[in-house]
């Protein structure tokens, strides 16, 4: 069974102007790029001010 490739990682959130720091697997990083890191979290339910 394979693990998950998670990353410790610290991302700009650009509506908030604000670093938020969160650990995200590999292919998160790369929809993160491609969507942005609010409609992401938006799309999954998470809400980035509890971080």
């Amino acid at each position: 069974m394979q693990q998950a490739n998670l990353q410790q990682r610290r991302l700009w959130w650009e509506e908030e102007n604000k670093w938020i720091n969160i650990r995200v697997t590999t292919r998160a990083l790369k929809t993160i790029q491609k969507k942005g890191l609010g409609k992401y979290a938006k799309s999954l339910g998470v809400d980035l001010n509890k971080l």
